[in-house]
């Protein structure tokens, strides 16, 4: 068995470089989730309030959920 010289590092496989990319996940708002609901509901006369309490959700992001569902279905 022939003995390596002491200035030879071993390499091992911890010591090896290794690149990793993870992508970000990508989350959905969730003013595009409900925007198509919303509408659903302020087509059947339902006030923003009223579909806030029914969604559990804030009226802001009701009729923020809404101008997103007219900006992206122009009639």
């Amino acid at each position: 068995m022939r003995w390596r010289p002491h200035a030879a590092p071993i390499r091992t496989a911890s010591e090896m470089d290794a690149k990793i990319v993870i992508p970000p996940l990508v989350q959905v708002p969730v003013y595009r989730k409900i925007a198509q609901k919303v509408a659903e509901l302020r087509h059947l006369n339902m006030t923003f309030a009223a579909i806030a309490k029914s969604l559990n959700v804030s009226k802001q992001l009701t009729i923020t959920a809404f101008r997103y569902y007219q900006d992206q279905n122009p009639e």
